[in-house]
């Protein structure tokens, strides 16, 4: 509406379901006019206004122009309907809905409607509910019970408000205890990453079964190995890889420069051992098959000949399942995949 000082107006925004901006001036009056029919079980209670609703040309919120875009580009045509009206012609109820189009488009988008009811003071929160829906649904709703109604005491409500209330506990209690058992199974199950995944991803999961394992790892510091693996006195450079198909000699030439560091810097021999996720992509009952090998010939001899071990991603993973369940011990584990060189097998344990 134009010629309105909204310089003193209270404003309040729908943007998060209907993006536009109101202006709600804050004056009062009892010179109603009812122009339509609509709302007309809710509006019969109206006797008395102390605002009424504005809507400027400068309705657009930053989500609307977000979304659909500056009114440059866009053509935004709103639409009101006024329900009732105090003297001067300001909205005391109505609605607004928009039509939103490109301008060389003829096709817009209309809105739904943005109902605005008054306040009804001779009329209690709930009841005024009541008739809105009655308005809008067409059908006479149950007569609600006044405010007071809630204090008037019943025989045994008392006592069924306490066994319902013991219920909310045992129910709390249980989704608490569903919770718990569903960080646990999450906790259990991010050691399938051992199966599928490379990477940060790869190396923090294996570095986290070796420390459960009962080994100690500490950061790479000798090359760019991945971690360093500690375990009876003993140190170890650990590598992981995770690919989609075999594992290959140059992934074994790579830890091979890292323990040539190691026998610089420390004057002595080091052990490297090899993670393989290999075929990671694929099942796991498909993988180190005539055609999915994990450790070629070629990568097998050379880890041999220089004192590498090789794990096969998907064997380690069943050997710590093992584990978890208490079949077989950390120690166990340990031993063999830092004695071992070559292929590790775990199967024997």
């Amino acid at each position: 509406m134009e010629g309105v000082d909204i310089s003193n107006m209270v404003s309040d925004t729908n943007y998060f379901w209907c993006p536009l901006t109101l202006f709600i001036p804050e004056e009062s009056g009892n010179t109603i006019e009812r122009l339509t029919l609509e709302f007309s079980r809710f509006l019969s209670e109206f006797r008395e206004w102390n605002f009424y609703y504005v809507l400027t040309n400068q309705f657009h919120t930053a989500e609307l122009l977000q979304v659909f875009g500056p009114p440059g580009l866009i053509r935004y045509r709103r639409d009101e309907e006024i329900f009732v009206q105090n003297r001067y012609g300001r909205m005391l109820s109505g609605s607004i809905k928009l039509e939103i189009g490109r301008h060389e488009s003829s096709s817009e988008i209309e809105t739904g409607r943005l109902v605005l009811l008054p306040e009804l003071k001779s009329v209690d929160s709930r009841e005024a509910v009541n008739r809105a829906l009655e308005d809008i649904l067409g059908t006479p709703q149950e007569e609600l019970p006044p405010e007071w109604v809630d204090a008037v005491e019943m025989p045994l409500v008392g006592e069924l408000h306490d066994q319902i209330s013991k219920r909310e506990k045992t129910i709390l209690g249980l989704h608490e205890e569903i919770k718990e058992r569903t960080d646990q199974i999450a906790s259990i199950e991010v050691f399938k990453k051992l199966t599928y995944s490379s990477g940060h991803e790869l190396e923090d999961v294996f570095e986290l079964c070796l420390n459960r394992c009962g080994g100690i790892t500490k950061d790479a510091k000798y090359s760019d190995e991945e971690f360093i693996l500690e375990y009876k006195g003993d140190i170890y450079l650990i590598e992981c890889k995770g690919v989609g198909k075999s594992i290959a000699r140059a992934h074994v030439v790579q830890l091979l420069g890292y323990l040539t560091k190691f026998e610089e810097t420390e004057a002595r021999t080091g052990k490297g051992i090899l993670l393989g996720n290999a075929w990671k992509d694929i099942p796991l009952e498909e993988r180190d098959r005539k055609n999915t090998v994990v450790f070629p010939d070629n990568v097998k001899s050379m880890a041999v000949s220089n004192d590498i071990a090789l794990i096969s991603a998907v064997s380690f993973f069943r050997a710590f399942c093992r584990f978890l369940a208490g079949e077989l011990t950390g120690e166990a584990i340990m031993d063999r995949l830092t004695t071992s060189v070559g292929v590790v097998v775990f199967d024997d344990l």
